[in-house]
């Protein structure tokens, strides 16, 4: 799974209604960023504990914005690959 993840530009990652109770959302925010991959999840403010949002991870609040910014940094690799850099030193 971990190779899988590694292998991704962007991981989306999307809490279900359970987890939407957990101040990050699920554990797929820690294993994304502690492979390295660039992840957009979906926004809570509690997040904000664990990660610097914009240089660490990304967020999105609707799927406009995610298509949004999964074009963006889809064509602007080094962008991505820096947070994706960041989130990883953080989390680990």
């Amino acid at each position: 799974m971990y190779t899988a993840l590694r292998r991704g530009r962007v991981l989306v990652n999307g809490a279900i209604d359970l987890a939407s109770a957990s101040p990050t959302g699920n554990m797929r925010v820690f294993e994304g960023t502690g492979v390295g991959t660039f992840q957009l999840t979906n926004h809570t403010d509690a997040l904000r504990a664990y990660f610097e949002i914009g240089k660490e991870i990304e967020t999105y609040s609707s799927s406009e914005e995610l298509i949004e910014k999964i074009i963006y940094y889809l064509d602007h690799e080094d962008e991505r690959e820096a947070i994706a850099k960041r989130g990883q030193e953080r989390c680990l």
